[in-house]
């Protein structure tokens, strides 16, 4: 169980074999180059529209054909997005050794969980299969997480034990929404039930929210400027208050952006669900727990796309160290910029091992 995991290894004050020279990036983006193809076929949502790129919801799109504005190293310049974000090889390598991060987590899904069944299916296998063989090309270089049809639960079940039992993938990463449904609906649960017996932690990376009031306003109100961490919040808020994590004590959900605004909002949670648990004014909520303790037992983030020493702190200071892992968000944030801020935290080098590396492979990869 994650808790007693943490309090063992929380204990743990020495110094020995700290290497600040390895770094373990949790949030990788990797796009397999069929499902671009396959968008680029498409009329509906998620389509591709020459010279905006792939609409993922409302009036937000993906520039993906454009020279690359989001990394910003030098090895991006000139680069279109699609160039980077499918590649597996020499450039991803490349743009490893330059930030210095010694292993990626390839992340992907965006997009495949909300497609029809027979292309769902077919592009999650074929991100995997992809995925692990790229695993195989660049030994230590890379490890994998688990792209799943979510839509389609029996489906989705089976890829999910091949993908852990066949081809040694780590973590399932999936999203805050598919469209129109949530992972916090009751026809999911089978898939979280399966992570579970498996031991499979999940990632719930942002998705463009599918409702009108922040999808219709442009990428920053629907997209990372805000409704990012609003649909994350969200989703996570109601799979707490489903039991799931009580239902399920071992399972571990992994949350981005220093876990968007969680950490500032747990001490109203908890006074104001725990009022009502008291009182049994919300009916809604089945949990057995303080939002705190579900962050303190179940509930781990990554730095991706944070760049404030203000921020992490106070989550360190919060939640735990132990709860903190290193997340580039890579290509989309500047990636050596994202290690570099890890680095220069104002904290212990045996702390600052733990964001880098010792956390995810202490809890995550093992």
């Amino acid at each position: 169980m994650l808790c007693v995991a943490l309090c063992v290894f929380a204990g743990c004050k020495s110094a020995e074999n700290v290497d600040l020279s390895k770094a373990i990036d949790l949030e990788h983006h990797f796009i397999h180059p069929d499902y671009i193809d396959y968008v680029k076929s498409r009329t509906e949502y998620p389509y591709y529209k020459e010279g905006l790129g792939i609409c993922y919801s409302g009036t937000s799109f993906i520039p993906i054909d454009i020279p690359q504005s989001f990394n910003q190293s030098d090895l991006a310049k000139g680069r279109k997005l699609v160039d980077i974000v499918t590649d597996l090889d020499d450039i991803r390598i490349a743009e490893l050794d330059d930030a210095g991060v010694s292993t990626a987590v390839l992340s992907a899904g965006q997009g495949i969980e909300e497609l029809p069944r027979e292309e769902a299916v077919r592009l999650a296998r074929a991100t995997n299969d992809a995925v692990a063989a790229a695993i195989k090309r660049h030994p230590g270089r890379y490890q994998g997480s688990i792209c799943l049809p979510a839509l389609y639960v029996e489906e989705s079940v089976a890829e999910l034990e091949r993908a852990v039992k066949e081809l040694g993938l780590k973590y399932w990463h999936t999203h805050s929404n598919y469209g129109g449904h949530y992972l916090f609906e009751e026809q999911f649960e089978p898939i979280l039930a399966k992570c579970a017996e498996l031991g499979v932690p999940f990632y719930l990376h942002p998705q463009y929210p599918s409702t009108p009031y922040l999808n219709s306003f442009g990428m920053n109100i629907g997209g990372a400027g805000l409704g990012f961490g609003v649909d994350v919040t969200r989703t996570a808020t109601l799979l707490i208050m489903n039991g799931i994590f009580d239902k399920y004590p071992n399972l571990v959900m992994i949350l981005g952006h220093m876990a968007e605004f969680f950490p500032y909002c747990l001490t109203r949670m908890d006074d104001r669900f725990g009022n009502a648990k008291e009182t049994g004014m919300d009916p809604y909520d089945k949990s057995k727990q303080s939002f705190t303790y579900y962050f303190q037992h179940n509930i781990m983030m990554t730095t991706s796309g944070i760049f404030d020493p203000s921020v992490v702190m106070f989550a360190i200071n919060k939640i735990g160290i132990d709860h903190i892992m290193l997340g580039t968000d890579f290509p989309y944030e500047n990636f050596r910029d994202a290690v570099k801020f890890v680095k220069d935290l104002p904290i212990s080098d045996e702390d600052k091992a733990k964001i880098l590396y010792k956390n995810a492979e202490t809890y995550i990869l093992k």
